[in-house]
């Protein structure tokens, strides 16, 4: 099996969608979500983008992606920060994880720590960053807003 990731190109939107929605339809958040393609073209692969969106493939298919930004932490420094990842069933269990990380520590080098937020039954995901040493916070609350009143 082959692992390949890349970043996100125009013709990757539609399978970007498609996923994200997959993943997001019935978390809480999830209701509320904007994303659609001109965000993506905007935000992501404009000249001037926000964010990242990598795409794996596995033997030559698409396979999945992971959002991350860089976000900077007074107590750690710069940190990748994982906002979504979906992989496909096809390709569970082969290891896209691990090669989705690699990518974001090369893109952005700096970095000192990876984090995420997950929903609270999302054990897969939480098993697997578990097991290459990611520890869960459980003293904290994610806060967020849509607006921005």
């Amino acid at each position: 099996m082959v692992i390949k990731v890349r970043p996100a190109t125009e013709k990757d939107i539609g399978f970007i969608l498609d996923g994200y929605f997959k993943v997001n339809q019935d978390a809480p958040m999830g209701k509320k979500v904007s994303l659609n393609a001109d965000r993506i073209r905007a935000d992501i692969l404009g000249d001037n983008p926000k964010a990242y969106i990598d795409i794996a493939e596995v033997d030559g298919e698409r396979a999945g992606f992971m959002f991350y930004s860089s976000v900077y932490f007074a107590s750690t420094g710069r940190v990748i920060w994982v906002t979504d990842i979906y992989i496909d069933p096809f390709a569970r269990g082969a290891g896209v994880p691990r090669h989705f990380i690699m990518k974001a520590r090369e893109t952005i080098p700096d970095a000192n720590g990876l984090y995420g937020v997950t929903e609270k039954g999302n054990t897969r995901a939480q098993g697997y960053f578990q097991a290459k040493g990611a520890r869960i916070f459980e003293h904290f609350y994610f806060i967020g807003s849509s607006d921005h009143d």
